[in-house]
């Protein structure tokens, strides 16, 4: 068994060039146990060690390396002198100044010399010297890590260890693609997607809430990619081939194990994989047709992610939103109208279209029309599609309220049309007190307001069936608000009054027959802003609206804890489809379309944070990644019966 040697640090700098190592410390005491009085920082903190083990992560930035690896190698104890603690880790990190000692590789036994140093709760070792004792030795065994753990502090046990990961139940699932492209990174998740707490609970505090956060977090953990720089080259490998648009990792995908190093790097556990990464993409593939609903007529609902055309002649980029580039417009564009035809919808609700009506044959709107009406025959209408025009009479407004982004209506003019002796109508907060509700304003106008919703009334012309279908973009959750509009930490954000009041307001209004027409079906779409559990879906399901979607149903992913360690992606609705009780027995099916949010960010249209050389394997013209959220498509069987 190895003895220890502690060299006192300013003696030890001036006789280390001839010194002969010989006794060394175990990892193990370096890495200390839970009873220890430092732990989970080590006990030899700022002291200069020997150590000695086997190399099982090759890290180094330089030589042999990879620019921008994180500068250094993984040294864990030989089998033989690991000690029989469960609870101290057999591993150290060996900082050596980018490869410029020696050049080691996995399998080497080396002996190094340095001081240890805590950064940002990793233990490191900075060294001085390395020296390579033998090659080509058999590895240790992985130690295996199952998730869901007991303890997220367990974790320290394995630190800058070989390790294996695996799900207790079945294979991990991931979870969030979000830092693929710029950091390496992907989150998995043991036992299936982690959704937010309010799309399947009740609001019920901030107690509850945080319980719940801290379960999830014993479910996930990160892969990276060994690398330290933003927006590295080369892309990471799956499936024994790079990430492009084509090889793509989604979310919902599952991988069975991950082996590597156990690093606690930037405040969070992450594996920095020594073995390829397999993808069973057999869960959640790629929807590659039109979802098939029946019935006969087929309503869309279609978050456009800021859809910003400019002037309508290529100049005037940036814009407030969207694209910075006509370039990057271009691209925004293709992806759009491919996901729009895909739909082959007869009535398509937009959400953040660019605010522009006054533009007429400039306006987004228009765009968006032009580029359908070129695809031909690519879909049933043909190039028949036409959109509600809101500067026209009767609404007659240059814009839908002051915000950059409005609703608005394209249909397919040979399906249906707007019925006759009816008028499209908005909402807005001039028309509260007639509803007696002027004391909630503001509610759609002004700053941290939800967007004007637009009703209009179709027919279907093969049938001479109607429904109003009226498109909604509720407040966001973002920035902060007083009394009901506060976010109170039980997971529901901000401004949930803001949103309730919008439902309370969308309801009386609609009960005084604003389009004019004398059918009683009435379907509500597009982007609420709340997940499937919280007060104004609630709301609406008390009103007497269906919920088209289930309760583990997610149109899109966001982090469910901002600043918080673990971080940890949530999914859920935010996307909507509404049946009123006429309508609801007319229903023959509603899907969230996932083409959009299970999709690395990293292919969509955008060209910052994407190297050079890969801007073009990360970027087709297809439907996946159009937008952030995912589209609801609704079937439909209209009966006057």
């Amino acid at each position: 068994m190895k003895r220890f040697l502690i060299v006192i640090a300013s003696l030890c700098l001036l006789i280390l060039p001839i010194i002969a190592q010989d006794d060394v410390l175990l990892i193990s005491e370096i890495q200390g146990a839970p009873d220890d009085a430092d732990y989970p920082d080590s006990p030899y903190e700022g002291a200069i060690v020997t150590v000695e083990g086997i190399v099982v992560g090759d890290f180094q930035d330089g030589l042999d390396g990879r620019n921008g690896d994180i500068n250094g190698f993984f040294l864990q104890e030989e089998t033989s002198d690991m000690d029989d603690n469960p609870q101290t880790s057999e591993g150290v990190y060996v900082f050596e100044r980018r490869g410029t000692i020696l050049n080691v590789s996995n399998g080497d036994i080396v002996r190094v010399t340095g001081e240890i140093d805590e950064i940002r709760g990793q233990t490191r070792l900075e060294a001085f010297e390395v020296r390579l004792i033998s090659a080509n030795n058999p590895l240790p065994e992985p130690r295996q890590i199952t998730f869901p753990l007991t303890n997220r502090d367990e974790l320290e046990f394995a630190e800058n260890m070989l390790v294996t990961v695996v799900g207790a139940n079945e294979p991990f699932t991931v979870n969030d693609t979000y830092d693929l492209g710029r950091y390496g990174t992907i989150q998995l998740a043991s036992d299936g997607r982690i959704y937010q707490y309010t799309q399947l609970n009740r609001p019920n505090g901030r107690e509850a809430f945080e319980a719940y956060r801290q379960d999830i977090g014993l479910r996930m953990i990160l892969v990276d990619d060994g690398l330290t720089n933003e927006n590295a080259l080369p892309l990471p490998n799956f499936n024994d081939a790079p990430f492009s648009a084509e090889n793509t990792v989604r979310s919902g995908y599952q991988i069975e194990s991950v082996t590597g190093i156990l690093d606690f790097r930037s405040d969070e556990w992450r594996i920095q994989p020594t073995a390829p990464i397999e993808i069973m993409t057999t869960e959640n593939p790629r929807p590659t047709e039109s979802p098939n609903l029946g019935g006969t007529s087929r309503i869309a609902g279609v978050n456009l992610l800021n859809y910003f055309n400019g002037d309508g002649q290529g100049d005037n980029f940036p814009t407030p939103r969207g694209a910075d580039t006509y370039d990057e417009f271009l691209r925004q564009r293709a992806k759009t109208l491919e996901a729009l035809v895909q739909l082959d919808a007869d009535i398509i609700g937009l959400i953040e279209l660019e605010n522009d009506y006054r533009d007429s044959d400039l306006s987004a709107a228009q765009d968006l029309v032009n580029g359908m009406n070129d695809f031909g025959d690519a879909t049933r209408c043909g190039a028949n599609w036409v959109y509600v025009d809101v500067s026209q009479p009767p609404i007659a407004l240059n814009t839908l309220g002051t915000d950059a982004v409005a609703v608005g209506f394209m249909y397919c003019a040979s399906t249906v049309m707007i019925a006759p002796d009816t008028v499209p109508a908005i909402l807005r907060d001039e028309m509260l007190d007639d509803l007696g509700l002027d004391d909630i304003a503001p509610v759609f106008n002004g700053v941290n307001t939800s967007r004007i919703p637009l009703a209009v009334t179709f027919q279907e012309i093969a049938t001479g069936e109607a429904l109003t279908v009226v498109v909604n973009h509720l407040k966001a959750k973002g920035g902060s608000g007083d009394d009901g509009n506060r976010d109170i930490g039980d997971g529901v954000a901000s401004w949930n009054q803001r949103r309730r009041d919008a439902v309370t307001a969308l309801d009386a209004w609609l009960a005084t027959n604003p389009t004019g027409t004398n059918d009683p079906d009435i379907l509500l779409i597009g982007d609420f802003n709340a997940y499937a559990m919280e007060d104004p879906i609630q709301d609406l399901i008390a009103l007497g609206y269906a919920n088209l979607s289930d309760s583990e149903a997610h149109s899109f992913g966001f982090p469910l804890a901002l600043g918080q360690s673990p971080e940890t992606q949530g999914w859920g609705t935010l996307d909507y489809a509404f049946a009123n009780e006429s309508l609801a027995s007319q229903v023959t099916g509603a899907i969230e379309w996932h083409i959009n949010s299970d999709e690395p960010i990293y292919i969509d249209y955008n060209l910052e944070y994407k190297p050079e050389e890969v801007i073009e394997t990360l970027y087709l013209p297809d439907a996946y990644r159009a937008s952030d959220h995912d589209p609801i498509v609704v079937g439909l069987s209209l009966s006057s019966e």
